[in-house]
């Protein structure tokens, strides 16, 4: 094992200690569905050890595509996966043709992705949708507006600029000279166990629903 991996699994098990453990006791809601454009959903399901239950998992939907595909979910999460051309390290899909765009970056090949989408997606609970969003991946202000102004209770959309306007909108501080949030799983630094996503309180925002 590399010294790399070695420090990962440390900071991952003292991040555990100092902030997992307290956020698992506290949430009081286990059923909850989160639909997230990116990696972001991923891992509050993994670090709140809760079973996913969205498709949305260890991949990306660029900003437009991710405000399409929330506009009718029932329906895009329905349509096959067609590969097309990518020039990334890993698989690229869309959902039917001239369909949603999902960037498959922590899958090998677009089945393996069809296949786990598809266990996914049955066991969404449309009743208690949580959709995340951030100002990343070709994220405009026009795209903010739309997404806050859809029909969902439960939505947010990490902003690196406060946007008071904007009721679904979370300002992400400390990155006001970048052009958009940070990798939100990110650690804040190498010698932090504080993720960028630590600045919202995600498990209070899940037992609201109550």
């Amino acid at each position: 094992m590399s010294v790399k991996s070695v420090i990962h699994l440390v900071k991952k098990h003292i991040r555990k200690i100092l902030y997992v453990n307290k956020r698992k006791k506290n949430l009081l809601v286990r059923d909850v569905s989160i639909i997230a454009s990116d990696c972001t959903g991923g891992v509050v399901y993994n670090e709140l050890g809760l079973e996913f239950k969205s498709p949305t998992i260890n991949m990306f939907i660029p900003s437009d595509d991710f405000i399409r595909f929330c506009k009718n979910i029932s329906y895009w999460v329905d349509q096959p996966m067609i590969e097309i051309d990518s020039p990334y390290p890993y698989p690229v899909a869309q959902l039917g043709e001239n369909g949603v765009k999902l960037h498959l970056v922590h899958y090998k090949s677009v089945s393996e992705a069809q296949e786990k989408w598809n266990a996914r997606k049955d066991r969404i609970d449309y009743n208690n949708l949580f959709i995340i969003m951030n100002d990343r991946n070709g994220c405009t202000y026009e795209d903010m507006k739309i997404f806050d102004e859809m029909p969902f209770e439960n939505k947010v959309l990490f902003s690196h600029l406060p946007h008071p306007e904007l009721k679904s909108v979370y300002y992400i501080k400390g990155n006001e000279k970048n052009d958009t949030v940070p990798v939100m799983t990110e650690y804040v630094n190498k010698l932090s166990f504080r993720k960028n996503i630590d600045q919202f309180d995600y498990v209070s925002w899940i037992n609201k629903n109550l």
